[in-house]
């Protein structure tokens, strides 16, 4: 018996048939708090004034594919209208697209106020059995939790089909995200919230370029910023995927977590919002040699002489050939995602749904924390630096980040870390004022002597140029809540389910018989899990 939040499920202590891992503890715990402050903050636009009819140029039952009136008033110049927030006096409606145990969707259920139904869906029929005994064990009926089988696309396309777009749908795959996103934009209503994990960070750091770019479009970069371009890198497949359908995203929490990254993003539909989504885009310089990096977007908006928006492409190179820092060359990365990634007052209110149920959160500390620390994050300066990076560059003792960030303050330039990173400087000061800071350092407090020709002395030999003061300033340190707390022991992926299993285009779903694509059932001699596991 497991026992999380106020749910507990029935699981085999030596059986790995239905997936569970309790590191996803966390995931689990901010999941609940973010879906609430969705529906608390969902509840209170429902009762803001609705706009006069005498406003309205589109249909308030216009779905996904009918945008033919908002696509005739942009020829027209006329300004679009919205489609109108879906509106449930009964409560939201949750899709779980790889529920496994079950245990996320009983928790939602349990734990959730303003929920009216939740679909739990798994392609193996052995954890759907599971998902109907534990529902059975928590006294929860299958007309408020209604069990699923089959494949969680599909699943969505067919719900769309019949009409049924869901409040919110949660994507927890084993692996990529990515080929699930296509259907999920689609199957979410109007201003619904689409929560999203991918747990390849592997792959997203930089470990098999090519296959980011087959799985997400885009090409990452190894740096010590990593874990939130691969975030990043995420956030612009989403808002790709959701672009071709007229529709647009806007991320209200985006976390790298341990071994996974979990996005929380709002889908609206409007045409001429989709217009701004390649200017929210950009492309990554990273200097090969020292931690030197630059953004280039992918589009940049205009004014048309008449007044109207005009669109174009980005203006570039926006590096020379070589980093004027170290004159190495440049990695060239990207397109990722360089709009903000979370909405902050969004995060403070999840907070107060965690502190005021604290009893159900088994890691409140961890994910008070982790929304603390994304919410003191600049939201409009994408990735950052890392002090013992540029230390390592520099051949120096590394200055503690708390004289770095108040020297940046005293040079008035804002400067936060990043969720992902204790050591991180994220500011919106150009590269060579933070290594005018590092030389400085180097000059008055850990001297140095750098080889000749190497990347050290080649920073080190450029002039410091803007005024360096390092007295602490009080906006540098953070006190209450700790925001960077360990993990227990043993704490991080676990391998695949056995049940459910693909085998190249097959699936396992039960020792020694295999289905395959057609559904067609057959014996196999050897069908070993670790021949198909993904490598992390």
């Amino acid at each position: 018996l497991i026992s999380e939040g106020r749910a507990e499920i029935l699981k085999k202590s030596t059986s790995n048939d239905v997936f569970f891992n309790p590191a996803q503890c966390v995931n689990r715990d901010l999941s609940i708090a973010m879906i609430q402050t969705f529906i608390n903050t969902r509840r209170a636009e429902l009762n803001q004034p609705k706009p006069s009819s005498s406003t309205t140029t589109a249909s308030a039952d216009k779905q996904i594919g009918t945008t033919e009136v908002a696509e005739e008033a942009e020829e027209e110049g006329e300004k679009e209208v919205p489609v109108p927030i879906a509106s449930s006096d009964e409560g939201i409606t949750i899709f779980e697209a790889m529920a496994a145990s079950g245990l996320r969707s009983i928790r939602y259920h349990k734990e959730l106020s303003g929920v009216k139904n939740i679909v739990v869906n798994d392609l193996d029929p052995g954890a759907v059995a599971n998902i109907r005994n534990n529902l059975a064990h928590n006294n929860i009926s299958e007309d408020e939790v209604t069990p699923s089988t089959g494949d969680c696309s599909l699943m969505m396309h067919h719900f769309r089909s019949q009409g049924k777009l869901f409040d919110v749908i949660d994507l927890d795959p084993y692996g990529s995200a990515a080929p699930y996103l296509d259907a999920a934009v689609q199957a979410v209503g109007e201003g619904g919230l689409l929560c999203v994990t991918c747990t390849d960070m592997a792959v997203l750091c930089g470990k098999n370029v090519e296959v980011v770019y087959a799985k997400y479009g885009s090409t990452p970069i190894k740096a010590e910023y990593m874990h939130e371009s691969a975030v990043r890198i995420v956030l612009q497949t989403i808002s790709q995927t959701a672009s071709r359908y007229k529709r647009h995203i806007v991320p209200v929490g985006s976390f790298f977590i341990d071994f996974y990254l979990r996005c929380f993003v709002r889908v609206y539909t409007s045409p001429l919002r989709v217009k701004d989504c390649a200017c929210k885009l950009s492309y990554l310089y990273q200097c090969m040699d020292c931690s030197f990096f630059q953004l280039q977007p992918v589009q940049r908006k205009g004014k048309s002489k008449r007044g109207a928006d005009k669109f174009c492409a980005g203006i570039g190179p926006v590096v020379p050939q070589a980093c004027p820092e170290c004159n190495g060359r440049f990695h060239f990365g990207g397109p990722l995602w360089s709009d903000p990634i979370h909405d902050t007052s969004f995060l403070l209110s999840a907070i107060e749904v965690i502190k005021a149920n604290m009893d159900t959160f088994a890691q409140h500390k961890r994910v008070i924390g982790l929304l603390t620390a994304e919410s003191e994050e600049i939201p409009d300066v994408p990735l950052f630096y890392t002090v013992r990076s540029m230390a390592s560059s520099l051949r120096c003792q590394n200055p503690p980040a708390v004289l770095v960030r108040s020297a940046l303050l005293n040079a008035n330039f804002r400067v936060s870390q990043s969720h992902v990173e204790a050591d991180s400087i994220k500011t919106d000061a150009p590269a060579h004022v933070v290594w005018d800071i590092m030389r400085e350092w180097v000059r008055t407090k850990s001297p140095v002597k750098p080889k000749p020709n190497t990347v050290a002395e080649r920073i080190l030999s450029r002039p410091v140029t803007t005024t360096i003061d390092f007295t602490q300033h009080k906006d540098a340190t953070r006190t209450g809540v700790p925001r960077y707390l360990p993990n227990p022991e043993n704490w991080g992926p676990k391998k695949a389910a056995a049940g459910g299993r693909f085998v190249g285009t097959k699936r396992r779903v039960s020792d020694g018989v295999m289905v395959g694509g057609d559904g067609k059932r057959e014996k196999v001699v050897d069908a070993t899990p670790h021949d198909t596991t993904p490598k992390e």
